[in-house]
């Protein structure tokens, strides 16, 4: 099973518990990678203009903030697979926590579907969300955030490194290259946000789209006792050196001994220059 989540250097610890959640209950063989921005520019896969306003990252082709460094990293999945044998990829932002084996998602998946997601109610949100960053409101808001992404489905040949670098990212979002009848959908239960739909039975994750305790500044709010619990684990486990649970397995090169999340992207910027 192959799982990416999106990764900002300010929100580590939410990477880290997110990571760990999906790990810590996978009935089978799990690899969980994060998907970040630097890694893409340096590669010269992501070159869509990219700045700050406000203190914030803006997107110059949207003409909009982004929340996070994934906000449009996340649809260059297909250029991140290097495996044959790696059909369907699990996306998911970074601050989740995953309260079931993450296997039983993967077995929903239906090969008709070029994108399977939690297909939410768009709803009037506020204008800004973790500790008062901008956000936009756009048609299938959060739909992007958990996906499972058919990355050998023929539509999906459409995301060209071209267009991603070229269409704004409130078309990315809406999945603009697709007829929506290729989109699946997922029970509510795979992404239940936090703050704005009620909980559904039977969790499987649960999404703190508008922020959590991990943030500095964060006011506290009803449902932060579900992150913190699954940190302390997390901080448990590794005083314990739990090596099983705990150990993230990232496949180094055996050359320059840096981390591998994409071998095509590491045999162009390896400094010992992979063969």
């Amino acid at each position: 099973m192959r799982v990416m989540l999106g990764y900002d250097p300010s929100e580590d610890d939410a990477y880290k518990v997110a990571r760990f959640s999906i790990e810590r209950r996978a009935s089978s063989p799990v690899r969980v990678s994060p998907i970040v921005l630097s890694d893409l520019q340096r590669a010269l896969l992501y070159t869509r203009p990219t700045g700050r306003c406000d203190g914030q990252l803006w997107d110059a082709i949207s003409c909009a903030p982004m929340s996070s460094e994934f906000a449009i990293s996340r649809f260059f999945i297909p250029f991140l697979v290097d495996s044959d044998d790696d059909e369907w990829v699990l996306f998911a932002d970074s601050d989740i926590v995953c309260f079931e084996d993450i296997s039983k998602i993967f077995e929903l998946t239906d090969s008709s579907k070029a994108i399977m997601v939690v297909k939410h109610v768009m709803v009037g949100e506020v204008g800004r969300k973790k500790v008062n960053k901008l956000q936009s409101n756009y048609p299938f808001k959060n739909w992007s955030s958990v996906m499972l992404f058919n990355v050998k489905h023929p539509a999906n040949k459409r995301l060209t490194i071209e267009y991603l670098n070229s269409a704004p990212g409130r078309e990315l979002h809406s999945f603009a290259w697709l007829d929506h009848g290729l989109i699946g959908e997922l029970p509510p239960r795979w992404n239940w946000l936090i703050g704005i739909e009620n909980q559904p039975p039977d969790l499987a994750i649960a999404h703190f789209t508008l922020g959590g305790p991990w943030l500095d500044g964060w006011q506290e709010a009803p449902h932060d006792g579900l992150w913190l619990e699954k940190k302390a684990e997390y901080d448990i486990a590794i005083a314990a050196q739990d090596a099983e649970q705990v150990t993230f397995r990232e496949p180094r090169c055996e050359k320059c001994g840096s981390l591998i999340i994409s071998e095509s992207i590491h045999r162009k910027e390896c400094p010992a220059r992979l063969p």
